[in-house]
């Protein structure tokens, strides 16, 4: 009781809209949500409602944020289309991204994913051909691992309950890359790799080296 306040931040929050105040408690927290806020597209600008390129989105969320690229069978999952492969697999690993869920906790009432949620996370322009083709191999990773990993359930929800905690080295490598389109620093791409992860994990994982 006597220590519980020597090691506590204080920080001015600066990050307030008229719905909601960004849930920020440090430093690093500011620099890596304004960084995000900062970028000029909008997730809408890489949706085509006659797109042939389709992501299911959970609109509800957790411990992850789930996004596949196949038919969810589920009343919670939200279609929604790209006009490009690459757009798709960009999207994908964003969505699946430590980034993303980042994000959603700290604007979102930590249940739904809404339309807020969509329209503030801005996305980089112009990224490299290079970055785009390694989004391809890396959400193919990952869907390859959370096919091994998953679960049948068959209850009235879902068919199959996905361990996203299993694919932490998949997860792990698109955090690598979304770092780099989002100019994160060493420490803040450590700070998000491990943001929460003891929860996000059921205790498993303390720590991301």
């Amino acid at each position: 009781r006597k220590e519980i306040f020597d090691n506590i931040e204080i920080v001015k929050n600066n990050f307030i809209m008229n719905d909601f105040i960004a849930k920020l408690g440090n430093e690093i927290e500011s620099s890596i949500y304004k960084k995000i806020i900062s970028k000029k597209a909008k997730i809408s600008d890489f949706l085509s409602t006659n797109g042939n390129y389709d992501i299911f989105l959970n609109m509800r969320a957790s411990f992850w944020v789930k996004a596949f690229l196949n038919f969810q069978n589920s009343r919670e999952y939200k279609n929604i289309k790209c006009d490009s492969m690459e757009r798709q697999f960009l999207l994908y690993c964003l969505f699946n991204s430590s980034l993303f869920w980042f994000f959603w906790i700290c604007v979102s009432d930590c249940w739904h994913i809404t339309s807020k949620e969509l329209e503030l996370f801005k996305i980089p322009n112009n990224i490299k051909k290079e970055n785009i083709n390694l989004c391809k191999k890396l959400g193919k990773n990952l869907i390859i691992k959370l096919e091994k990993t998953k679960k049948f359930i068959g209850s009235k929800q879902t068919d199959y309950e996905y361990k996203h905690k299993f694919c932490l080295k998949e997860i792990n490598e698109i955090d690598d890359l979304v770092a780099v389109l989002y100019d994160l620093n060493n420490k803040e791409n450590s700070y998000i790799k491990n943001f929460a992860i003891k929860y996000r994990t059921s205790g498993e994982v303390s720590c991301i080296a």
